[in-house]
């Protein structure tokens, strides 16, 4: 697999609120630092940009960016299915709903948070982007990285985004889980 990692800047309005945001690590702050608007711009771009037939995994642990996720996605990737959201609070139907539209349609995209770090298997997944480091969980990371490299009936190479707001905790994260 390829591992990209995007360090993305901040509109300085934006970027100020996220320094005078306490205590650190705040849910604001996380929040702030996800739906940066510049990094949803490279999101957009990424999607756009990535080969139409391939599948997508979009990783969000923070439960309450995905639907404003889910909207850049449709915007970005309307000639994909967009497979739906799966996170904690997803039914079960609605999950397996979800895996039956991702192993059944070859470009599409999904949105999930870290209930899909584990027990999922996506004959071949292409692309991985993160928008949210929450921490600097190295298990997660690999888990994530994992999912593309299952399966894979080409043999074909991964490619894993991390997209990173620069000058907030997601980069210290980041660096520390590739140290």
């Amino acid at each position: 697999s390829e591992q990209l990692i995007h360090r993305i800047g901040m509109p300085p309005a934006l970027f100020d609120a996220y320094e005078r945001e306490h205590p650190r690590g705040s849910v604001t702050q996380r929040l702030l630092a996800i739906l940066n608007p510049n990094k949803l711009d490279v999101l957009r771009d990424l999607l756009r940009d990535t080969e139409s037939h391939k599948k997508v995994f979009v990783y969000c642990d923070k439960v309450a960016a995905l639907a404003g996720l889910a909207d850049v996605v449709a915007d970005a990737a309307p000639s994909r299915v967009f497979c739906g959201i799966f996170c904690g609070n997803t039914s079960t139907a609605d999950r397996t709903s979800f895996l039956e539209r991702v192993r059944d349609h070859s470009p599409c995209v999904g949105l999930l948070s870290r209930a899909g770090n584990s027990s999922i298997d996506v004959p071949d997944l292409d692309t991985v982007i993160e928008v949210d480091v929450d921490d600097a969980s190295v298990q997660k990371f690999v888990q994530r990285i994992g999912r593309p490299q299952r399966f894979h009936a080409t043999k074909a190479r991964a490619t894993i985004h991390t997209l990173v707001s620069d000058g907030t905790h997601e980069v210290r994260f980041v660096a520390h889980r590739t140290d």
